[in-house]
C-alpha cells in the first residue's frame, strides 16, 4: 500500500524457526507514539495471526533506538523516558543481565534448583524452555509430564511443534511464582543463543504481560518492579 522502493532483491534474515527469504524495503519515516524511525530498511514478512486484531506491522528493538522503555506500568502500554534516567515510581530494582544485541537480553532464571538464562522476548507469546533445560527438570515424554500442546507460529509463518508443562518454585529476578505453565520446543532459535546443552528458555508475554518492568536501550539496563500478587496464583 505505500509502494516502498525495494531495498534489496532479496536477502536472508533469521526467525524463530530459522533463516527464511525476505524482500527489504527502504522507508522514509515511521511514528509511533513518540518515537520516530527515519531512514531505515525494513524486511517484507508474512505476519502471524492474533486473536485480537490483525497485524499490519511488528515493532523491532531498532524503533526504541537509546530510549527507556517502561512496559506495563499503564496496563497494555509502553511508556518512553529518557536514558539514564531511574523509572520513575518506587519498588524498583536493577537486574543482571547479559545483554548480547539491543534484542538480544538474557536474564537469570530458576526453576526449582535448576539454573538457566531466559531470552527476554516482548515479542513472543509464549514462554518456552529448550529441551536441555526441560531435560535437567525431569521434563520428558517418560515423565509423564509434558503433554502435546499442538504447535507455535514464528515470525517466518512455520509452525513448531510444542509440549506443555507445569513447573513448581520459578524465580526470574524480583518475579516469584509457586507454580507456572510453559512451553518445551527444540526452537531453531535457541542455537543462537547458547551452547545446546546449556538450559535456555525464551520469556514471553505470557509471563511479561502481567508484571511491570524497564528496558534502558540506551544503558543497557533491565529493571523490575516486584509484584506481591504474582507468588500464590497462575493468572
Amino acid at each position: 500500500r505505500l509502494g516502498l522502493a525495494r531495498d534489496a532483491d532479496t536477502e536472508t534474515a533469521q526467525g524463530m524457526g530459522g533463516a527464511m527469504d525476505v524482500k527489504f524495503h527502504r522507508v522514509e519515516r515511521l511514528t509511533a507514539g513518540p518515537l520516530t524511525l527515519a531512514d531505515f530498511v525494513a524486511p517484507e514478512i508474512p505476519p502471524p495471526d492474533l486473536d485480537s486484531h490483525e497485524i499490519v506491522g511488528l515493532a523491532g528493538v531498532d524503533l526504541f533506538g537509546n530510549a527507556l522503555a517502561v512496559w506495563n506500568e499503564n496496563p497494555g502500554c509502553v511508556t518512553i523516558g529518557v536514558s539514564g534516567a531511574r523509572p520513575g515510581g518506587d519498588g524498583w530494582r536493577s537486574m543482571d543481565v547479559h545483554w548480547i544485541r539491543p534484542w538480544k537480553i538474557m536474564i537469570p532464571i530458576r526453576i526449582g534448583s535448576v539454573e538457566g538464562l531466559g531470552l527476554l522476548d516482548t515479542g513472543a507469546q509464549h514462554t518456552v524452555l529448550n529441551t536441555a533445560f526441560a531435560a535437567r527438570l525431569g521434563l520428558t515424554e517418560a515423565s509423564g509430564r509434558l503433554v502435546a500442546g499442538g504447535e507455535i507460529t514464528g515470525i517466518d509463518g512455520r509452525p513448531m511443534p510444542m509440549s506443555v508443562a507445569e513447573v513448581d518454585d520459578v524465580t526470574v529476578g524480583e518475579w516469584r511464582w509457586d507454580r507456572r505453565t510453559l512451553n518445551v520446543g527444540d526452537l531453531p532459535v535457541f542455537s543462537r543463543l547458547g551452547e545446546p546443552d546449556t538450559p535456555m528458555a525464551i520469556i514471553g508475554a505470557d509471563w511479561l504481560g502481567e508484571q511491570t518492568f524497564a528496558i534502558d536501550y540506551g544503558a543497557q539496563a533491565v529493571w523490575q518492579r516486584g509484584s506481591s500478587s504474582v507468588r500464590s496464583a497462575e493468572r
